[in-house]
This record gives C-alpha cells, structure tokens and sequence, in this order.
C-alpha cells in the first residue's frame, strides 16, 4: 500500500468513524467513498503495529475482503 501511494495522509489515530466502522461487523463498505475505504485499510495497517495480528484478523473475518472488493468495484464503475 506504501509503495504504491495510497495512504491518504489524515490523523489515523482520531478518525472516529474508522473506529465505528471496523467495530462493526455487518458495517456496509460499499456506502464508503475511495478515500474513505483507503482510510480505513490505512487504519488496519496502521493499528496492526500496535495490536499484533490485527491485519491478520481483519483478513480472516472478511474485513479486507470487503474493502478490497468495494474499491475494485469503484474503480471499475469509474472506468466505464
């Protein structure tokens, strides 16, 4: 994600919202903007340097998953 210039620069640690979103299991990604999605993947990897595995967990409950697809379908709608 760092190599490709993706993390949009925003106070991670205070974004309330990221923490509403990634607190709840049944949140709707595709309401998300592309930044927002962006932020919110910023936040997993971010958080992961403090809370070992958390990027890990995300992946495994789908977290990922979800935002990945949100944003492939977003550039993709875009692209047409």
């Amino acid at each position: 994600m760092y190599e490709l210039n993706l993390p949009p620069v925003f106070n991670w640690l205070d974004w309330k919202l990221g923490k509403e979103i990634l607190t709840n299991n049944n949140f709707d990604y595709s309401s998300l903007d592309k930044i927002s999605l962006c932020k919110v993947m910023t936040c997993i990897i971010r958080s992961n340097r403090f809370n070992e595995g958390y990027t890990l967990s995300c992946f495994k409950n789908g977290t990922i998953e979800k935002i990945l697809m949100n944003l492939k379908n977003q550039i993709f709608k875009n692209s047409l």
